[in-house]
């Protein structure tokens, strides 16, 4: 097992496929529709994204960093680090 792991966030604009394919753990970043909290390409695809987006929905992307919320999808990456 490689003791290197390469993790960015789903702001990077590498799909959980490629993610996947390239041996990257990609962390899903949270975004709220309408009050409510989705992870990119997690709980929300992005050609629903793209519809909620042309129907005018309140699209909020711009939120402080919660570790609580992003930590566990980076957590296995670190593990198998060490």
């Amino acid at each position: 097992m490689s003791k290197i792991a390469i993790v960015t966030d789903s702001n990077s604009g590498i799909t959980q496929a490629q993610a996947k394919e390239h041996g990257i753990r990609v962390v899903p970043m949270p975004f709220m529709i309408d009050g409510e909290t989705y992870y990119e390409e997690i709980t929300l695809s992005r050609g629903e994204f793209y519809q909620k987006l042309t129907s005018n929905a309140d699209i909020s992307t711009s939120q402080p960093c919660r570790l609580r919320g992003t930590a566990p999808a980076a957590t296995p990456s670190l593990h198998a680090c060490i």
